[in-house]
């Protein structure tokens, strides 16, 4: 393998597609140099917009790191049981699976945004797959919002400069738009109600427990889906340490963008560190 090479692996999981009978559905995975962090990226990055996520990560510095796509829930039924069980499922097999083929003794795991309640869930339950330092950026389910207000979210985010003048968050929207559309006509918009109400407050409260050094919860300041302020009474409700918190600039970016990027890396290199474990 040439120096400096990605890595592409389709990792198929042990769960049962309403699509297709003789198809199961499978999560991409790109890597590059020998991975002791795995950055689990959000809603709509896929295809080449996943490669995007990883060559400005590259571009940043940041090497040793695998990217994940998103879990393929439109192969499942539109069941609360099912969502969570197919991400809970899926992060599982992604860390196992990296783990038992690069021999990784210690993996470190970011999580983006809706990405963020499945790896919580897992890290909570797994502790011995999990073992190392957990950052989960601009994450959701510590606060509730409507079907409205998360939309209302999504276009400021969408229209603000550092996501409307670039244009590699454009496909990710296409891409995103195109499964918003799919959850309508197959299940009325039921999948998008459920992914947006998961609540990940117990869960964090356990891992925190835990390992109150090893995780970190990473705010954009201009967020206006998962504001810093919510995050904050989230937290201080759940009795989770103030320091635990670290809010950052930007908004609800992309990691497909050079906004988006700068918030991921920010966040790897804190997992990486001595600081994080210290």
């Amino acid at each position: 393998m040439k120096s400096g090479a990605v890595q592409k692996h389709t990792l198929v999981l042990p769960i049962a597609s309403i699509i297709s009978k003789r198809r199961r559905p499978s999560v991409h995975i790109l890597v590059s140099g020998r991975p002791n962090t795995v950055f689990f990226a959000g809603f709509g990055n896929e295809g080449s917009s996943l490669g995007r996520v990883l060559s400005l990560l590259k571009a940043q510095g940041i090497d040793d790191i695998a990217v994940v796509g998103p879990m393929p829930y439109w192969h499942i039924p539109a069941e609360e049981s099912d969502l969570r069980a197919l991400g809970i499922t899926g992060v599982v097999a992604v860390a196992s699976y990296l783990r038992e083929h690069y021999d990784i003794p210690t993996l470190h795991v970011v999580a983006e945004s809706q990405t963020a309640g499945a790896l919580t869930h897992a890290a909570s339950q797994h502790p011995d797959i999990f073992n190392g330092n957990v950052g989960l950026l601009r994450p959701l389910g510590l606060t509730t919002m409507t079907r409205k207000e998360f939309k209302a979210g999504l276009r400021a985010g969408l229209f603000h400069a550092d996501q409307f003048f670039d244009w590699r968050a454009w496909p990710v929207g296409v891409v995103a738009t195109w499964r918003v559309l799919q959850d309508r006509l197959r299940h009325g918009g039921k999948q998008f109600d459920l992914g947006i109400s998961w609540d990940n407050r117990k869960e964090l409260k356990k891992l925190y427990a835990v390992k109150p050094k090893q995780i970190r919860i990473f705010a954009a300041a201009g967020d206006r889906l998962y504001s810093v302020e919510a995050i904050q009474a989230s937290l201080k409700a759940s009795g989770i340490a103030t320091n635990a918190l670290e809010v950052i600039p930007g908004i609800h970016a992309s990691p497909a963008t050079r906004a988006g990027s700068l918030q991921v890396a920010h966040t790897i290199r804190w997992c990486k560190s001595d600081v994080a474990a210290a």
